[in-house]
This record gives C-alpha cells, structure tokens and sequence, in this order.
C-alpha cells in the first residue's frame, strides 16, 4: 500500500531490491494504473524488467528515471514502451549511463510515439550524433 500511496502521489522512489520487487509487482497488476512514475534507481535495478513491466500501463503520461545503470537490453526495453506508450508525454532518463547507441534506440521509438513533448538526457554520453537523432526524431512531436 505504501508504494501505491508514492505513486499517486507522484513522490520520487528511491529503490532498493525490496522496493523495486514491490515496484514490478504493482506494475504488473492490471487493476492498478499509474500516470506518473519517478524513480532514482540503484545499478543493482533491472531496467530490462522494469521496462516489460511497464508496457503494460499504456496511461503512463510521466517517467522518470534517474541514476539507473541501463544496458542495452534496459534501453531496449525503454524504446518498446516509448513506442507503445501512446499518452507518454514526459520522458526523463537522467544519468542513465546512456551513450550514442542508446540514443539512437530511443530515437528511433520516437518516430512512432507523437505524445513526447519533453525530453530529459542531463547526464548521460549521448553526444553529438545521439543528440543530432534524437532532435530529428522529435521534429514530429
């Protein structure tokens, strides 16, 4: 109940594997929705998971994720839930360990979503051809 009560309330999750087991589980459920999703991960978290989790929630208007350790299977995971999360409108990966690949992945998801009107990459490697693709993609949001 207490990690229902952060997410509604929209509150920054610090998580740890206790939290983030809690965290999949609510995701998973079907009965539970959720607009917002704030969360400062640990590298221990698996973006890969969370992101499966997440596609389930087609009302999510608001990620964020900050301090998670994404590979490419998390970044991966992210792209597929951009692509299908059609009321995504927020999108923060913040220092994410996310390089010019991971850009252009993201990029890529970016081309079918029209919802995303910001986009937050403080932190991450994206550098100047992630950053060139990622301006491109968002050209028709």
């Amino acid at each position: 109940e207490r990690m229902e009560e952060l997410i509604r309330r929209g509150s920054v999750i610090p998580l740890d594997t206790k939290k983030f087991n809690l965290l999949i589980r609510f995701l998973r459920d079907p009965n539970k929705t959720t607009k917002k999703l704030k969360l400062n991960g640990k590298p221990t978290n698996n973006v890969a998971l969370l992101g499966e989790a997440l596609e389930s929630k087609p009302e999510l208007e608001e990620l964020s994720l900050s301090c998670f350790d994404t590979d490419e299977k998390g970044i991966v995971a992210i792209s597929n839930l951009v692509k299908r999360a059609s009321s995504l409108r927020f999108l923060r990966l913040q220092s994410c360990k996310i390089d010019a690949t991971g850009a252009f992945t993201i990029a890529e998801s970016l081309k079918t979503n029209t919802s995303v009107r910001e986009l937050h990459l403080r932190g991450n490697s994206i550098g100047d051809d992630g950053a060139i693709a990622l301006a491109e993609a968002l050209k028709t949001n």
